[in-house]
């Protein structure tokens, strides 16, 4: 009885204290509109990225600002999200309510040369309004080479041509653990050259490592080397450049930034043995300490010769380098109007940048084929790259597919040179052109035009059992009634199947987000097991199959794509999807670790991996539970 009367009692004043700030005199307002630029730190070295922060209060959904006025910077996007709150105090029998609306834009900024650099006033719209943030700015320094650290660039020749495709050679040669690695080539952002994947990546190989190089991935390759009778590791990537005009050039130095072990401390959280035995036994009481380290490479001189303009041919489109061509075409024997597949084969250096002139402008292919106005883009093959083409003869005199030509300038001759394909013999087949009496199946009979005209008259309601017509149903009769009744439901029909089954993919393709992060876990899952059975010989791949696996299951969570994703790329889309930050902590923490084993190689402990597959693993658990 007691315990219903206490009860009654709490419900009667929560009535009470609700009505009460109801009938509260409330005052609200909201933060005024402004928008300001703040940055990780404003004393940085050539190379070293920071972070950029625009920071917009009293609008929560802001357009994105536009950062292309920025120019001595590298820029890399790293998203953004919402910065709101209310807050409500009362004083004295009022009640004050705030309310802050913000939003804060993320970016990567990395100084290109030293001095005094300036991020300029950045115009952001938000609530309608155009804001402008104030000027900051960055003080750089020119990195300096340690023992530890070197990178150099080496090109696979010093003087050549305009257009012709060169090798770049970036080797970093490293001692100590590192993670966190990012490439600054300054090459990339300069208008007189080009610079670009090689044909030949190295995907496939197992001792390729991703290095994240200005916003996209390019493959490296681990090994060892000896630089000036030291022994490191190395890390090497191949990029092709290709000079825009003729001149004496210095590249400026590339840059590299990592993280690099520079001891332990200790963790009193796992320190229980080493209280116990006065030392660290088992060494689990040890966290690595990494510091920033900048590593520059040396300069390049280069010597860019033009092209000569004796001997140029008509239809030459700046190819530079030794090229052949082949063909062949499937079927040839056909009719006339037939279909005619024809592929063309170009192999020779950085074939990326071959193009075929249109097939109308050959000699013997517009006259005797019907081409299609644009051709396939081509396919790439290592050095090898394949285009086709649809084709048809126009009459039956067409003989073959003539020679197909390719001009390119050599750099070993020095002179302009013409390579062509092989004819083509075609057997081609003159076809009859199809008639109604084809298409009907038997000769149709002359018809009468003559009107002939009736003595009696109109005729109408004539008699007699001459007038009338058997009507009996015969079986023939009723099976061609049949047939045609079929063939004229049958077609709408399958219209209204074929509708209803385009109507299920539609919704289904609609929701493809939702179909990929529901089967994230399972295929996650999948992908562990199939590691669980990978050789232990075979570790030191092992955490980088790791860190795809949950590249893949967070690109598939955050639709996102998965092939270069980062931690810093889903922290903020997790974040929003209420995920704790001692679990993206976490997150962080294995990615961080699979990208240092993949740069340690083989002075990395084969065990180890046993422990990321299960931290892996525990974390996309906790990550499931939350999302």
């Amino acid at each position: 009885m007691k315990g219903d009367r206490d009860e009654y009692t709490r419900c009667r004043g929560a009535i009470l204290l609700f009505f009460l700030v109801l009938l509260l005199p409330v005052s609200a307002w909201c933060v005024e509109l402004s928008v300001r630029a703040a940055v990780e730190k404003q004393e940085v070295y050539v190379g070293e990225s920071f972070l950029l922060q625009i920071q917009i209060e009293g609008d929560d959904s802001p357009e994105e600002p536009d950062l292309s006025t920025i120019t001595d910077f590298h820029v890399q996007k790293r998203g953004g999200q919402q910065n709101s709150s209310t807050s409500i105090t009362i004083i004295n029998g009022k009640m004050d309510q705030v309310v802050r609306r913000g939003y804060i834009y993320n970016f990567n900024l990395t100084p290109k040369k030293e001095g005094v650099l300036q991020i300029p006033s950045i115009k952001v719209t938000a609530d309608g309004n155009v804001l402008q943030t104030e000027p900051i700015s960055i003080y750089t320094k020119k990195p300096q080479e340690t023992e530890d650290f070197k990178l150099s660039l080496q090109l696979s020749k010093n003087t050549f041509y305009v257009g012709e495709p060169v090798e770049l050679i970036a080797t970093w040669y490293l001692a100590k653990d590192v993670k966190e690695i990012g490439f600054n080539l300054p090459l990339l952002d300069d208008p007189r050259f080009i610079l670009a994947n090689p044909d030949d990546s190295g995907s496939g190989r197992q001792n390729a490592v991703r290095i994240p190089l200005d916003g996209r991935e390019v493959l490296g390759l681990r090994g060892e080397g000896v630089l000036d009778g030291r022994r490191y590791m190395t890390l090497r990537f191949k990029q092709v450049l290709i000079a825009k005009q003729a001149g004496e050039f210095v590249l400026p130095q590339a840059t590299l930034s990592c993280k690099a072990l520079t001891g332990y401390r200790r963790d009193r959280r796992h320190d229980m043995f080493g209280d116990i035995f006065g030392n660290d036994f088992f060494g689990r009481g040890r966290q690595g300490v990494y510091a920033t380290v900048i590593t520059p490479s040396n300069e390049l001189n280069i010597s860019v010769a033009p092209l000569p303009e004796k001997g140029k041919p008509a239809g030459f489109s700046g190819l530079v380098g030794e090229f052949s061509i082949t063909a062949n075409a499937v079927p040839t024997e056909v009719n006339v109007g037939d279909p005619i597949t024809l592929s063309i084969q170009v192999a020779g250096p950085y074939v990326k940048k071959v193009e075929l002139p249109p097939l109308h402008s050959r000699p013997g292919i517009a006259e005797n084929f019907k081409i299609p106005d644009e051709m396939a883009p081509g396919e790439i093959n290592g050095m090898i790259k394949t285009f086709t083409q649809t084709i048809r003869a126009k009459h039956p005199d067409v003989k073959e597919v003539p020679v197909i030509q390719l001009d390119f300038f050599n750099p070993k001759t020095g002179h302009y040179e013409t390579v062509h394909s092989h004819s083509i013999p075609l057997n081609v087949r003159a076809t009859r052109i199809v008639t109604a009496e084809d298409a009907m199946g038997r000769e149709l009979l002359p018809q009468k035009k003559d009107i002939e005209g009736s003595t009696e008259g109109i005729a109408y309601n004539y008699e007699g059992s001459d007038v009338i017509e058997n009507q009996e149903m015969l079986a023939s009769g009723f099976a061609a009634g049949t047939a045609q009744f079929v063939s004229l439901v049958l077609p709408p029909a399958l219209f209204v199947v074929l509708l209803s089954g385009v109507g299920l993919v539609r919704r289904r393709d609609k929701d493809s987000a939702g179909l990929r992060a529901r089967k994230a876990h399972a295929n996650f899952l999948n992908a562990m097991k199939t590691l669980q059975k990978v050789p232990i010989s075979e570790s030191t791949s092992l955490s980088a199959k790791i860190a795809d696996a949950l590249r893949q299951y967070l690109g598939d969570k955050v639709n996102l794509p998965a092939g270069a994703l980062t931690y810093q790329d889903v922290e903020s889309p997790l974040a929003r999807r209420g995920v704790s930050p001692q679990v993206l902590a976490t997150l962080k923490s294995v990615f961080q670790d699979c990208e240092a084993m993949q740069y340690a190689g083989n002075g990395t402990n084969p065990a180890d991996f046993g422990s990321i597959l299960k931290r892996a693993r525990d974390i996309v658990s906790q990550l499931e539970k939350t999302m």
